[in-house]
């Protein structure tokens, strides 16, 4: 679920939904490390990595914000 509401952040990114504008990047981390210590503090979140941006994004923001994490790599040229 947190991978969700951190990809729906990313995605809405360059419409500001935090006031802070594309050339501000260090609002936007702050906002979502944020977020991440709210929503999923002394919680176990999986994170699914592809190997993309999104994902790889998702799981650097999770270890910033020091939340315990297990990653697992997809490979999706085997699907």
């Amino acid at each position: 679920m947190i991978f969700f509401l951190i990809k729906k952040i990313i995605l809405y990114y360059a419409k500001s939904p935090f006031d802070c504008p594309p050339r501000e990047p260090h609002k936007f981390v702050k906002t979502a490390i944020d977020f991440l210590q709210k929503y999923a503090k002394n919680k176990k979140v999986f994170c699914a990595l592809s190997g993309g941006i999104d994902s790889s994004t998702v799981y650097l923001l999770l270890k910033e914000a020091r939340i315990d994490t297990i990653p697992v790599f997809i490979n999706f040229n085997l699907i």
